[in-house]
């Protein structure tokens, strides 16, 4: 029997405008608590960035109801569904952990190339123009001038799996303490994509 029940809405603390107050002080405040889950307002700014113009449609007509629409009918529902999860032992799950790991990945790599990103100046990009040996769209005009917006996306992705690759081997050498060869060579793959030890050749 499980200790608690979800949270009901009551206990939800929202901050949504000059009308409520911030859950913390600092920059970045709490927008809501549900449980031990919480979201920042960087979080709400990200995802009503990330939102198309019909997609805003179905949250509300005006700013305000935008993001209380957003924050009410999806954020929230991912924080009650993500506590829910973690009762019934969800972060146990390998599927899960692999798929943490891999957004913890995917968001270094994001942020290298950000990195790189704010560090680029014309200079760079049309040094690297030429030295690709890249061509204008027109006949006529000077070679690496205008947009060089896709040298730009050329450089970071470049430049992060290169930092990428550099940290891989750096964090290996020192955080690597145990690897089990001698399991990973019992192991085998069903076909339900769980893992079981080989099966014994005695009878």
């Amino acid at each position: 029997m499980r200790s608690r029940s979800l949270l009901p809405v009551a206990a939800l603390v929202l901050s949504l405008g000059a009308d409520s107050q911030a859950t913390d002080a600092g920059p970045d405040p709490v927008v809501v608590r549900v449980g031990e889950s919480e979201a920042r307002a960087s979080e709400l700014r990200f995802l009503l960035g990330r939102l198309h113009e019909f997609e805003r449609e179905t949250y509300g007509k005006t700013a305000g109801e935008v993001r209380r629409g957003l924050l009410e009918k999806r954020l929230v529902l991912d924080l009650l569904f993500a506590e829910e999860g973690k009762q019934k032992g969800a972060l146990g799950k390998a599927e899960v952990a692999a798929k943490i790991r891999a957004a913890l990945a995917q968001a270094l790599k994001a942020e290298l190339e950000r990195s790189f990103d704010a560090k680029l100046s014309r200079a760079d990009l049309e040094a690297y123009c030429k030295s690709s040996g890249g061509e204008p769209a027109d006949a006529g005009a000077p070679a690496c001038s205008g947009d060089l917006s896709g040298y730009r996306v050329v450089i970071r992705r470049t430049r992060a799996a290169e930092e990428m690759e550099r940290l891989a081997k750096e964090l290996r050498e020192r955080e690597v303490k145990q690897t089990d060869y001698a399991l990973l060579e019992r192991l085998v793959v069903r076909t339900d994509d769980s893992v079981a030890p080989a099966p014994s050749s005695q009878r």
